[in-house]
């Protein structure tokens, strides 16, 4: 075999291997490319997941029309969730957030709020007081609930569940919903009439649900007793 053939056989094995190196390197190129893309894609696609509702009052009924199953929420920080809506956020494993003044995302209710208002009757101070508490009470957060047993139901829910440190329960039958209370070994609760009735159950017995009956109470004594409540965080008694 002469030398010019064999150059030419070289040649040819140099120029296939040239080839394929360039092939391999152009599809893993285009692979890792697609990869970044798709990565992200979906970080745009979960970024933009989260869905901010903004309606008056949100029920079961509004979230099953709007809300995709896992999609995440932002809940308007001026919307009523109403304790059937709350139960279908639960069941559904939905997580969701409110959002605050400036449109940020808040507390998140399933994790983060450290007090709780239950509201069963709705009068002028109360509703006004149900407003205060959902747009300035930081760490505090507030629900409608349709009967006593349902605000017994959301008390012990907050407490064994959610975190919640502490629960106020505004309701015209307080002493039976605290009764009703006290039958969970996971709750301490009392009805309290003022500031000195809610200082003595708290050394007594470091209550967790707070039971108020509006009757006679004004906007500003209901917040001051919210206000006291959430100022010590619950502790059982030693021996309880």
């Amino acid at each position: 075999m002469d030398q010019a053939l064999i150059d030419k056989i070289v040649r040819n094995v140099l120029t296939q291997l040239q080839s394929e190196s360039v092939r391999s390197v152009t599809t893993t190129s285009a692979i890792a490319t697609s990869t970044v893309a798709a990565s992200t894609t979906s970080r745009v696609i979960a970024k933009s997941a989260a869905l901010e509702l903004t309606a008056a009052v949100i029920t079961a009924e509004y979230l099953e029309e709007h809300v995709t199953k896992g999609q995440s929420l932002k809940i308007g920080r001026r919307s009523i969730v109403t304790p059937s809506a709350w139960d279908w956020l639960k069941t559904h494993r939905i997580d969701w957030s409110r959002t605050d003044r400036h449109g940020n995302s808040g507390n998140n209710p399933a994790t983060g709020g450290k007090w709780k208002l239950i509201v069963r009757i709705t009068t002028p101070a109360v509703q006004a007081l149900h407003d205060s508490v959902n747009k300035q009470m930081t760490g505090w957060r507030s629900e409608l609930a349709s009967s006593e047993t349902n605000v017994s139901n959301l008390a012990i829910q907050s407490i064994s569940t959610e975190g919640v440190w502490g629960v106020a329960v505004i309701s015209d039958a307080a002493d039976l919903v605290a009764c009703r209370l006290n039958r969970n070994e996971v709750v301490r609760a009392a009805r309290i009439e003022n500031r000195q009735q809610l200082e003595h159950a708290q050394r007594l017995m470091g209550i967790n649900v707070c039971c108020i009956h509006p009757s006679g109470k004004t906007f500003i004594e209901m917040r001051n007793l919210l206000n006291a409540f959430g100022s010590i965080r619950p502790v059982v008694p030693a021996n309880w």
